[in-house]
């Protein structure tokens, strides 16, 4: 009868024990298993190495652990580093991706767009606009006459143009819905521009057929908090005048206006309008991602803490340490640099703004925002 257990046995029987007994590097495997791997592992085969068989091509040791050398020969390793560190074998794991595409001369692939948390966004919203209707509240007929320091604009016409801001949310979930999105929050804050005289006629328009801006602002007030649930639903698209959104992206764009014009309320009026954390560190994302999007680069670092950080402005790449080029600033300013509230000289020249580096001037590229 056949032997088991055995590394090699001489049966003293006339009949066949049948194959030796393999011993392998985990324990014995019969020797019958398929000839092109009869150990348990590549390492077993190496060490082991019985009867001469062949255990095959080596086993290649990456960064992160030991990969087959039956992979693809292009890519046996697990990653392009461990492939740099290993370099076993010979073998060129090539350049990295974003090197390959600076050699072949194409642009720098594109940044993917920030997502923002839907509940928060709108929670934010609502909260932004009670503190525009707890201002307006204490607005009397002069302080609505007087000028909002935007062109052309009292502060009458300026809570007209917010509360319109506001209607919008209602007024775009009614409409038929587009196939897909084809604007994002950076493309739609570039863009505002090509529409604003159309704003700026539509809103003369609205608040001269107005009595009470103050009336209206409640309104729309009541009108998005009846709409929200649908305004936060992640896989809802709209149809705007600049194109299509996700619903949650305009949501954030609402979040721009708010946020920008209670500023311009409270420059105009002297009356104070809270900002929300979460609404400010919304639109200072978002202005912030214009910019990169406008001038696209990694040359100059932009921060705004605590909310933003972004590389922009074509230039030479930098990787590690303190970048040479850095513009820092706080929020507020920020918001008001992007939006064309201030001027890039006027913050330098207050201190308002630091900048280090030959490169890092942002005054051709502000304002992001129309």
């Amino acid at each position: 009868m056949p032997h088991t257990n055995m590394r090699s046995v001489q049966d003293p029987h006339p009949c066949d024990p049948g194959p030796p007994a393999v011993v392998g590097f985990r324990g014995w495997v019969p020797g019958g298993r398929s000839p092109a791997q009869p150990f348990r592992s590549k390492r077993s085969a190496r060490e082991g190495g019985v009867q001469g068989l062949d255990p095959g091509p080596p086993v290649v040791v990456g960064f992160r652990g030991w990969v087959p050398g039956g992979r693809s020969p292009a890519q046996p390793f697990r990653s392009k580093r461990s492939a740099r560190e290993g370099g076993v074998q010979g073998l060129d794991p090539g350049p990295s991706r974003r090197r390959a595409r600076r050699l072949q001369g194409m642009p720098p692939a594109a940044r993917r767009p920030r997502r923002y948390d839907p509940a928060k966004t709108g929670v934010a919203l609502v909260a932004q606009v009670r503190h525009v209707l707890d201002a307006s509240r204490d607005l009397d007929a002069k302080a609505l006459a007087g000028p909002s320091g935007l062109p052309g604009w009292n502060v009458h016409q300026l809570l007209v143009h917010i509360a319109r801001q506001i209607e919008a949310v209602p007024d775009v979930l009614e409409r038929a819905a587009p196939g897909k999105a084809d604007l994002d929050l950076a493309r739609w804050a570039r863009s505002t521009v090509t529409i604003a005289d159309r704003l700026d006629e539509d809103t003369r328009e609205a608040a001269a057929g107005t009595g009470s801006a103050l009336a209206r602002l409640e309104e729309a007030a009541g009108q998005l908090e009846a709409v929200l649930d649908k305004a936060v639903d992640p896989d809802r698209l709209i149809a705007i005048t600049l194109g299509s959104m996700r619903s949650t992206d305009f949501l954030v764009t609402r979040l721009v206006e708010l946020v920008v014009h209670s500023d311009d309320l409270a420059t105009a009026t002297g009356v104070a309008v809270p900002l929300d954390r979460q609404a400010v560190a919304a639109v200072v994302r978002l202005l912030a991602d214009a910019l990169a999007d406008k001038a696209p680069g990694n040359s100059v670092e932009v921060r705004v803490p605590p909310y933003a950080a972004v590389q922009c402005v074509p230039g030479p790449r930098h990787t590690r340490g303190t970048p040479p080029n850095v513009v820092e600033t706080a929020p507020l300013t920020w918001i008001r640099l992007a939006t064309g509230r201030t001027t890039w000289a006027a913050a330098l020249d207050s201190a308002a703004v630091s900048a280090s580096g030959e490169r890092a001037d942002l005054g051709s590229y502000l304002p992001v925002l129309g």
